[in-house]
């Protein structure tokens, strides 16, 4: 990785709350046990065996994302992520919040593999303030299980920190 890159400081697992965060899929989704399978465990790179389990439908067509709140300015470069194999999407599409604050924006379509490893995937998003975001959305597509059911152990940002004082997010 380039010196001058380093994690874009997705939230800990630990400084999540459940109630107030801002890591969801859909808003509505209600975790059976948040402890083994709800959002938090996307970013816990310690214990393998949590993970976030999206709930599927009969149709296998229920819409599933994932919502990631930096809480302050980032330059994203790379997403890393590490699904269970069998329960993966096929075609994530990569949205950046929008610069007036007002919706987001689509920044890439990515294809990936059936796989259990960890997969990486270059985000365009420039390399000067004015390509910054303070959140990412991603947007799962043609899953490989027949419920639309997904699972990732891993969810990796990578990127650079927008400077403090060019940084206007609270």
């Amino acid at each position: 990785m380039h010196p001058n890159y380093r994690f874009a400081r997705c939230p800990r697992a630990e400084d999540i709350d459940h109630k107030t965060h801002k890591i969801v899929m859909p808003a509505t989704k209600r975790w059976k046990n948040l402890k083994l399978y709800g959002p938090k465990n996307v970013f816990d790179y310690v214990n393998a065996t949590t993970c976030w389990n999206s709930e599927g439908s009969s149709s296998g067509k229920k819409e599933c994302y994932f919502t990631v709140d930096f809480g302050r300015m980032v330059i994203p470069t790379e997403l890393r992520i590490q699904f269970q194999a069998g329960f993966s999407a096929e075609q994530i599409v990569v949205f950046k919040s929008s610069t007036d604050g007002q919706g987001y924006e689509q920044i890439e379509e990515l294809e990936t593999e059936d796989e259990h490893g960890i997969q990486a995937f270059p985000l365009p998003c420039g390399t000067d303030e004015e390509s910054s975001t303070s959140s990412i959305k991603l947007v799962f597509d043609e899953f490989t299980d027949f419920y639309g059911r997904i699972t990732i152990y891993q969810l990796q940002i990578w990127g650079k920190e927008v400077p403090a004082e060019k940084n206007l997010v609270d």
